[in-house]
Formats: C-alpha cells, sequence, structure tokens
C-alpha cells in the first residue's frame, strides 16, 4: 500500500502540485493516516504564494485534518495505532500521513495567530487541540501539554462561549485526561445543542456515552455521526464497537467489515474484526483475520486472544511476551485484557493499575470491553471503575 502526500512544488496553479512517498515515522514521531481533511480559500492563497503565512516551498498545503494513528515511530508512548487525533497543522494535511513536525508547526501557527489577534477564539481552540494532540501521541509531557490545552480551551470559552470547537476542545481534556465524565457530558451537550447536526460532536459525544455504558444513546449518537460522514471508516468502527459491547455481535461483525473496506490497510481493522469473530465462537477465522491486522501491536494484541481460545498455549504466550517488551508504554490496558481473557485475574489487575498510572486512555473503554468484563464478579473491578470514577 502507497503512503502519499501532495508537494506544493512552486507558487502557482494546479500545476505546482505533484505526489510524493510520505517518510516513514522517525524517532519520538508517529505517523497518522488522514480521513478528511479541510478544502478552503487559504490554501489556494498559499498555493499562489498570497497568503499572509505563505510558507516556503516544497511543502504540503492543508490546514486541519481528521485522522487515525497508523504508525509509532522508535521512543513513543501513551500513543497507540487506530487511535482518532484531530489536528491543525496549518501546513501538511494533504496527505495520508501527518507526523510529529506537523503538530509542532500547528501550535507555532496558533501561537503566531494568538499573537496577532489575542482576541480570536478560534485560535485558542485550535492551539488547544494541537497541544492535546501532541499529549496523545507522546510529542509533549502529558502534563504539561494538557495543562497547556486547557489553558487555551479556557480562553476560547471565555472570548466565544457558543464556539463549538472550544467546547470539543475542552470536552476531550475532560474525557481523556481528567477522566471528569460529568463535565466532559456538559461540554459535549453544549457543542451539539450550539450545532446538533456537527459530525464530530456526535463522535465525541458517542465515545462518551460508549464510556459510560449509555448503550442506547451511544447507538443513537453513533448512528447519527454516521449517517453525516458514510466514507469515514471510523464511523463504523464505533458503532461496531457499542454493537460488539451489548453482544450484538452480527451486527459489530457487519460494521467492522464495512470500516475494513473502506480502509483496508487501516491500523486496527482486521484486529476489531477479528475480535466480533472470536466472541462468536469463530476461531479459525478470528485467527485469519489478526494474521491480516497490519499494525504489529494490533497483531501480538489479537493473537495472544486467539491462540488462548484455540488452546495453542505456548504461541499465545509468545506473542503476548513480544507485545509486553515492545509496547507495554501503549498497550497496557490491551495486555491486562489477555490476562483477564486467560482466567489470570491478579496480572490483568497489575496492568490496570499500570495503564492508571499511565493515563493509558484506553481505559475509557473498559466497560465496553468484553475481555475485561470478564473481572466483573472480582471486587477489585468495581474498585477500580470506582477510581476511574465510572458507574459500577
Amino acid at each position: 500500500m502507497r503512503h502519499t502526500r501532495i508537494i506544493v512544488t512552486h507558487y502557482g496553479g494546479l500545476d505546482a502540485l505533484r505526489e510524493e512517498e510520505c517518510p516513514e515515522p522517525k524517532h519520538g514521531e508517529v505517523r497518522v493516516r488522514v480521513l478528511t481533511a479541510g478544502v478552503a480559500l487559504p490554501d489556494i492563497m498559499a498555493r499562489r504564494g498570497i497568503h499572509p503565512e505563505t510558507p516556503s516551498v516544497p511543502y504540503t498545503p492543508g490546514w486541519d485534518l481528521v485522522g487515525e494513528v497508523e504508525r509509532l515511530g522508535n521512543g513513543v508512548s501513551g500513543f497507540r495505532p487506530g487511535q482518532l487525533v484531530a489536528a491543525m497543522p496549518i501546513h501538511g494535511a494533504y496527505a495520508e500521513f501527518i507526523g510529529r513536525e506537523d503538530l509542532e508547526r500547528a501550535v507555532d501557527y496558533f501561537r503566531q495567530s494568538r499573537e496577532r489577534d489575542p482576541d480570536y477564539a478560534p485560535a485558542w481552540a485550535g492551539l488547544s487541540q494541537a497541544h492535546a494532540s501532541q499529549a496523545n501521541s507522546g510529542f509533549a509531557p502529558l502534563a504539561d501539554a494538557y495543562r497547556q490545552a486547557r489553558e487555551a480551551a479556557e480562553k476560547a470559552l471565555a472570548l466565544d462561549p457558543r464556539l463549538v470547537d472550544a467546547h470539543l476542545a475542552m470536552g476531550w481534556i475532560h474525557m481523556f485526561y481528567d477522566w471528569d465524565w460529568e463535565a466532559a457530558d456538559t461540554s459535549y451537550r453544549r457543542a451539539l445543542d450550539l450545532e446538533p447536526g456537527n459530525a464530530q460532536a456526535l463522535r465525541h459525544a458517542a465515545l462518551q456515552a460508549t464510556t459510560l455504558g449509555r448503550w442506547p444513546e451511544a447507538i443513537d449518537l453513533a448512528t447519527k455521526g454516521l449517517e453525516r460522514d458514510p466514507l469515514r471508516p471510523n464511523s463504523y468502527n464505533n458503532l461496531g464497537i457499542v454493537f460488539l459491547a451489548i453482544e450484538r455481535d452480527t451486527e459489530a461483525e457487519a460494521a467492522f467489515r464495512k470500516a475494513l473496506e473502506l480502509d483496508p490497510g487501516g491500523a486496527g481493522r482486521h484486529l476489531h474484526l477479528g475480535r466480533a469473530l472470536l466472541l462468536q465462537g469463530k476461531n479459525d477465522a478470528a485467527l485469519q483475520e489478526m494474521q491480516q491486522e497490519t499494525d504489529e501491536g494490533w497483531r501480538l494484541y489479537g493473537l495472544s486472544l486467539v491462540f488462548h481460545a484455540l488452546g495453542r498455549r505456548g504461541e499465545s504466550d509468545a506473542a503476548l511476551a513480544a507485545l509486553k517488551e515492545k509496547y507495554a508504554g501503549e498497550f497496557a490496558n490491551q495486555i491486562a485484557a489477555v490476562h483477564a481473557f486467560r482466567g489470570e485475574a491478579d496480572l490483568a489487575f497489575e496492568w490496570l493499575e499500570r495503564a492508571y498510572a499511565q493515563r493509558d486512555g484506553g481505559l475509557a473503554e473498559i466497560k465496553s470491553g468484553r475481555f475485561l468484563r470478564v473481572l466483573a464478579n472480582d471486587p477489585r473491578y468495581k474498585a477500580f471503575l470506582r477510581k476511574l470514577k465510572l458507574p459500577a
């Protein structure tokens, strides 16, 4: 599969554009699969060399994007393949993938915009989202990056209390860093009150409802988000996660197959389908999917599960050992799920505590995770939910 981006070789018309291969992520970088990128007049002005923030050529255009982490470079922690991110790199979104330098540029450009007009609320909201993306990507110290994200979001809200992006920025902080579900609810509900059809707001609110186990609401929001963005693979993936959580496994399988059809090389696509098959007892089919998973971390996680289900203990042990050796910083929650599925409760709780210490964003999926749910009768499970401030 080719990984490409658009390059502006000189200022001018469409003849200035060419396609080239995206580089592999360097140390400390991630590569993001771009799912949606904005197209606007400033892009055209920059390509012609007449925009006040026109970069030097050659460069990749594109001011904003939504995407998923596809691959991690060496030395990256606190981030995992398949994780949803949003960013405003100012330049670089016209690509299948972006990396660390794009987020650094995004922060820099938003700061410049803020300095030129300190009362421009969208710049503050964008700066908040950029800092949060840096934190989620492991590109900046977690606490410091989220502190800056919070300060920027608060400033955006103070300047424009009706700015949807500002409420979404604050909701993301509450959900993935504070684990303050009530505050996240407030932010997302306000965003939807202001703009009921906003696809991003619907997706974020659906994630929040899934986290809290509000299944009918999660399905409704995810379905509405899908209707407004039917070509987005993760719209189907999110719906499949809800279906899988409530044991509507055949519907989950169908949703995951659609996501895979739209994005056959995407990280986690085969893994999600494989889990749906595994939970239906279709172990051989699940193994085929896990073996085709494009991301190594997700593949090792899936193989750890399916080899155990097939009674191939040695192969399950080997896959789990490799997962721990290579991805303990990003997959602590998934490692806990494997131990739970294998009946190793003490090890499962040990890795859950490690995920908590690392502020693993995957813990937001604990109530929807069927493999961890086997721990539900253990008093430590309800205690851990209370620790996360989740309903038991």
